[in-house]
């Protein structure tokens, strides 16, 4: 499965700040946001991350920066729990002076994930295509049944095309 990071909305792949090394390691998914900030969590699953993610970590939207951008994408395996990002093309992302920020990372390391994390950019992923947005954790999670029921129903016609 291939998660969404290529914008900065609820449930995308993003490297946080231009301090943070652009690697696989320090994938955070965005959990909120509004039109001058974003609240991430890591994905990585290392409890070196866990003081971070009680809060979220929150930044200017001007210093995140959706991972697509790095030329990479970022692949998960259910069955082993796992996520790594694979390059395909070269980076286009940049620093605030104009130079090419790449990717760090040499070769596919593999990590495993947050269960709540992935969860988040899944369904996140899922009610996009069903033409839903939210700009809010809160909002996301508290869809009401009628609501769940008229994203079926769309999700069943996206995946009948």
């Amino acid at each position: 499965m291939i998660l969404p990071s290529n914008e900065i909305s609820l449930g995308n792949c993003v490297i946080i700040n231009h301090i943070e090394q652009p690697c696989a390691k320090l994938l955070a998914v965005i959990i909120s946001f509004d039109e001058e900030t974003v609240t991430t969590n890591y994905l990585n699953a290392d409890k070196v991350f866990n003081s971070y993610n009680k809060k979220g970590c929150t930044n200017n939207k001007v210093d995140v920066t959706p991972v697509n951008l790095f030329g990479v994408q970022v692949e998960v395996d259910l069955e082993t729990n796992e996520y790594w990002c694979t390059p395909v093309e070269k980076t286009t992302a940049k620093y605030h002076d104009g130079d090419l920020r790449p990717w760090q990372e040499h070769g596919i390391r593999r990590y495993t994930f947050r269960p709540k994390i992935l969860k988040i950019a899944i369904k996140a992923m899922k009610l996009k295509d069903a033409g839903w947005k939210f700009g809010t954790i809160s909002e996301f999670l508290q869809l009401t049944e009628e609501d769940e029921k008229q994203i079926a129903l769309k999700l069943t016609a996206i995946n009948d095309i």
